[in-house]
């Protein structure tokens, strides 16, 4: 049975599955404009990739941004990795 992890009111998620010794995670994150190259750079150095970046709303402010992301390997890691990519935008 997958974790999920709620992170965000506009409905970003991350869900962990695990795969004997590994775990894939799969979610979506919610950007602003200015925070998606941040993100998008730290998610590729813990070697998460990105799998669709697209808009779900029209004319809001700030503009908002949908990042879905999917990554395979050590569990622990993978966590790290997106709660490294998270505290980019603090």
């Amino acid at each position: 049975m997958p974790l999920y992890l709620a992170s965000d009111p506009l409905g970003g998620y991350a869900a962990f599955e695990p795969s004997g010794n590994a775990a894939m995670a799969m979610g979506d994150l919610v950007l602003t404009e200015d925070e998606i190259n941040p993100v998008l750079s730290a998610l590729q150095q813990g070697g998460i990739e990105q799998t669709a970046l697209h808009n779900h709303l029209l004319f809001e402010t700030p503009h908002v941004m949908y990042l879905h992301f999917e990554g395979q390997g050590d569990p622990v890691q993978l966590v790290v990795n997106k709660v490294t990519s998270e505290q980019v935008l603090r």
